[in-house]
């Protein structure tokens, strides 16, 4: 892989993972201003994938051993509150839904359900508040990623004495 291959991936992931923290804390936000619709949060988080794969295959690319001292430090102590942020999120999110994996209408009643099994029947805001929870928990865990994978694009992409890139 040449240095200007690696300077592209390294330049192109980091705009990847800026966006990526961008929808997730957009998605985030709006699942506290308001309810999120079914359809609305698959596609945020359906785009949140997208951009955590491509910026993922970036970081192959640029595979950038850390360096003590450069700013990783500083995203790595980030990446660790947003990971106990995205845990106690999924913690209320079980507690809330009693482990549902999905929500739905079984003849005119709003059940939860895990794994095509109902588990009880809920209320209507709790079926309207589904959608919400899940793309919070998901966007907790995918800004967690994106802030993770910064630290690899952090730093210019340089070259060694030998021509090769130092990872």
């Amino acid at each position: 892989m040449t240095l200007t291959s690696r300077r592209i991936a390294n330049n192109l992931g980091l705009v990847l993972c800026v966006a990526l923290l961008a929808l997730c804390v957009l998605a985030h936000l709006a699942t506290f201003i308001s309810p999120v619709s079914p359809a609305g949060g698959g596609e945020s988080i359906i785009g949140m994938f997208v951009l955590t794969f491509a910026a993922g295959g970036c970081a192959y690319v640029v595979r950038r051993q850390p360096v003590v001292g450069q700013p990783i430090l500083k995203s790595g102590a980030l990446s660790v509150v947003l990971l106990v942020y995205a845990v106690l999120t999924f913690v209320y999110f079980y507690r809330t839904t009693g482990g549902a994996t999905s929500v739905d209408v079984v003849d005119g009643h709003y059940v939860s359900e895990y794994q095509g099994q109902v588990m009880r029947i809920i209320t209507e805001s709790e079926y309207a508040m589904f959608p919400s929870l899940v793309t919070r928990i998901m966007s907790a865990w995918l800004a967690t990623m994106a802030v993770s994978m910064l630290a690899t694009f952090s730093a210019p992409v340089r070259q060694t004495q030998h021509g090769h890139h130092p990872g």
